[in-house]
């Protein structure tokens, strides 16, 4: 006989996955009438193509070519090596076209990110099970159809991102050990430059175990180079290849909209934070 705590349990399973299924018809949907609009033909192709547009193309190029040392392909170092890296192994293991293994690597890792969020989502418990439903369910479904959750399922890295990020977020949750997060914020910080920022709570956590006495002083310091290590994997070989580990840095000046600005005047744009609202200024070159 089967109980009713396992027949619920299988009903929410359902639904978060009615959720998915959903949003992913909604996106297909919109960028099929998106393309009917525009071209002449709907096809797969043109669907495909939709989806790895700006700055999946320079992910592309280096999934063909990898980072190239000339001075057009030195710009493309501004992106990190993780989500292609993944793409140019599922390229070379089923032969797939380059932009349609893009495609596949975000929407698994769109998949796992979904997957991991319910896992976190259930760790939450609250005295009312009514709200605690509904507070999984709109969690879920924000995170699904939010307007920039089309990012997720396009030749970008921010769904490899966001899974990494949230399997650095439920081991902080479950208490892993120390050495896992560390290698998994390492791996981040070879997705998003960004990543780096998870070293703040490691730092937290490798103190609350050292006044436990769970770990020991001499730890910390080799604990947090971890958490650093596809980073400087990245810079290490930037310089071996460009002489420079940090022209991931001075690579952004080729994406600059406008004429490069003074570093005071950068640093009180950055201040006032006009790069936010420059792109709702018509005076903007960013309007």
């Amino acid at each position: 006989m089967v109980q009713r705590g396992h027949f619920i349990d299988t009903r929410v399973h359902l639904r978060y996955a009615g959720i998915y299924l959903f949003s992913y018809l909604l996106l297909t949907y919109s960028v099929a009438y998106g393309i009917s609009a525009i071209e002449a033909q709907n096809t797969f192709a043109n669907y495909v193509l939709t989806l790895c547009r700006y700055d999946a193309e320079h992910y592309r190029q280096i999934v063909d070519f990898g980072y190239r040392n000339t001075k057009l392909q030195s710009t493309v170092v501004a992106f990190f090596p993780v989500y292609p890296a993944i793409c140019r192994a599922v390229v070379l293991a089923t032969g797939l076209p380059t932009r349609w293994a893009m495609i596949l690597v975000a929407n698994v890792c769109l998949a796992g990110a979904v997957i991991v969020l319910v896992k976190l989502l259930r760790l939450r418990t609250f005295s009312d099970p009514m709200y605690e439903s509904q507070f999984r369910i709109y969690t879920l479904a924000a995170f699904l159809f939010f307007p920039t959750a089309l990012f997720w399922r396009m030749g970008y890295t921010e769904s490899t991102f966001i899974l990494i990020s949230l399997l650095i977020l439920l081991g902080f949750q479950q208490r892993w050990k120390p050495l896992p997060l560390a290698v998994l914020i390492g791996l981040l910080t070879a997705t998003r430059s960004v990543g780096i920022a998870f070293l703040l709570p490691l730092a937290w956590r490798l103190y609350q175990d050292l006044k436990a006495k769970q770990l020991s002083l001499w730890q910390i310091p080799i604990l947090l180079l971890i958490g650093c290590w596809g980073l400087l994997a990245f810079m290490t070989f930037l310089y071996i290849r460009f002489d420079d580990p940090l022209l991931f840095i001075t690579a952004q000046e080729d994406w600059r909209i406008g004429d490069p600005a003074a570093k005071p005047a950068k640093w009180f744009s950055l201040l006032t934070l006009y790069p936010v609202y420059s792109v709702y200024a018509p005076s903007s070159a960013g309007y």
